[in-house]
């Protein structure tokens, strides 16, 4: 399920300069493109396009780039800045986020946890770069500041050594917005 009631920008929002930011930033984490290619989900072909300036990435490939870079998405698009500010944190926003950082954490690969949630690997990928949900492994919760997507898997929770979906869902959120390391 895509985020909703954010604000949305088209590839002609973003300025001439975002692909020297992406190379430079990228290059300052020390990260081959192969390396961002395969963080973000994207293609390493498409990526070196980006950072040439001979495409500009989509919204959704700009976000998933940033999240892999470990960056605000106003540093790869500074015009984007009011849609940053006016963003949860990551793992408030999507819980595959603080999910991701989670599980390789403890070991667990991709794998073994999209079989213990009832999902494919792939499916499990994409809700862990914060793409969409499967209702196997979320549901979207109103709450106080709107809807927010929560963990259903009580299997996988357990699987993390968590005592309940809800408890892992916590530590997710938790991952996402304070920690905000990032984990190889």
């Amino acid at each position: 399920m895509p985020a909703e009631g954010l604000p949305r920008f088209s590839r002609n929002d973003l300025d001439n300069e975002v692909a020297k930011r992406l190379k430079a930033i990228r290059q300052s984490k020390r990260m081959t493109r192969q390396e961002l290619a395969s963080e973000a989900g994207i293609a390493r072909k498409t990526l070196a396009r980006h950072e040439q300036g001979r495409q500009r990435p989509s919204e959704p490939a700009l976000r998933r780039l940033a999240t892999a870079l470990g960056v605000q998405i106003s540093d790869l698009a500074p015009g984007w800045k009011d849609d940053d500010l006016n963003r949860l944190t990551t793992g408030t926003e999507h819980p595959g986020i603080g999910l991701r950082l989670l599980r390789k954490e403890r070991g667990v690969s991709l794998e073994t946890a999209a079989q213990a949630a009832g999902v494919d690997a792939a499916t499990l990928s994409r809700f862990e770069r914060g793409m969409h949900a499967s209702r196997k492994l979320a549901t979207r919760a109103e709450g106080p500041i709107g809807g927010r997507l929560v963990l259903t898997s009580d299997a996988l929770a357990r699987l993390l050594r968590f005592e309940d979906a809800e408890t892992l869902n916590y530590a997710c959120e938790k991952m996402g917005s304070d920690d905000k390391r990032s984990i190889g």
